[in-house]
């Protein structure tokens, strides 16, 4: 009687282990099922994102954001971001408040200098505890390039305006005037309008 009994909690204790199991086992393909969709959806976005932790070593980074800082991730994963850059680098990313703000890239060459547009973000715990930081990077350096050219030309086409609009300017004010002769009536009213 004693015997079956044990065999009887026994053959429970293993139901509930085996249905334990299970549980575990789907919540474990769940979870890693998840993982993947996040990697994959992380891997195709075209920006590039770096998440560090409270110590500012590298969490995450995305293929994008290799590109952009001409980076390893491999390398970088477990390392302070700023560690071993070389000149043409980043010398300071997640570092800061929740601002957007410009990164100056300088390349080997002197002429080619690229900029980028940081969107920082704190991450926290469910305690609201900080746990790190994330960094959103954007090119912008064509952005920029389009942006000085567009104001070096309003700048060239103001002055260059600006004379002839002048001397007309004093043409109309000396027939206003009437030096050069008397104006009929509808002359005028024509140089009026200046």
């Amino acid at each position: 009687v004693v015997k079956r009994a044990l065999s009887s909690q026994f053959s429970q204790q293993l139901e509930e282990q085996r249905r334990t199991t299970t549980v575990l086992q789907r919540k474990f393909e769940e979870t890693l099922q998840e993982k993947k969709q996040t990697a994959s959806v992380l891997e195709s976005i075209a920006e590039g994102l770096v998440v560090v932790n409270n110590k500012g070593e590298v969490v995450m980074m995305n293929p994008a954001a290799e590109r952009l800082l001409a980076v390893n991730q491999k390398e970088r994963i477990g390392k302070s971001l700023t560690e071993n850059l070389r000149d043409e680098q980043l010398v300071s990313l997640v570092k800061g408040e929740n601002e957007d703000r410009e990164i100056v890239l300088a390349a080997n060459q002197d002429s080619t200098k690229r900029v980028l547009r940081a969107s920082n973000a704190v991450i926290t715990d469910e305690n609201g505890k900080t746990v790190g930081m994330g960094a959103v990077l954007s090119d912008v350096t064509k952005q920029r390039e389009v942006d000085q050219l567009k104001s070096e030309f309003v700048s060239k086409v103001g002055h260059e305006l600006r004379t002839p609009l002048v001397a007309m300017q004093h043409a109309l004010s000396i027939l206003v005037d009437e030096v050069a002769r008397p104006l009929t009536e509808e002359q005028k009213k024509f140089a009026a309008l200046t």
